[in-house]
């Protein structure tokens, strides 16, 4: 979300920053302020999210990882195949 001033954009009602990539949106504006909105989700939703998940998919599954009997073992072993080498480090 880089911007740049243009000295021709400049008056009473525009700062003259826009997005480098679209002229069209001013810094600030209502359409720059729900893009910075929606990135900040994203950037939320991607730090914290995945590891979350993955925390979640290993708590669920953690009694097979570990639990060998033969009534669970084909859970077991699809179990360390998926989740193994995340449950390992």
């Amino acid at each position: 979300m880089r911007t740049i001033h243009i000295a021709g954009l400049g008056s009473a009602s525009h700062s003259g920053e826009v997005l480098q990539m679209d002229y069209s949106i001013e810094v600030d504006g209502a359409t720059h302020s729900s893009l910075k909105a929606i990135t900040a989700v994203g950037i939320i939703l991607y730090v914290a999210g995945i590891p979350i998940g993955v925390a979640m998919a290993l708590k669920s599954n953690s009694k097979f990882l570990y639990n060998n009997n033969p009534e669970v073992r084909d859970k077991h072993e699809a179990c360390v195949s998926e989740f193994g080498n995340l449950y390992m480090q």
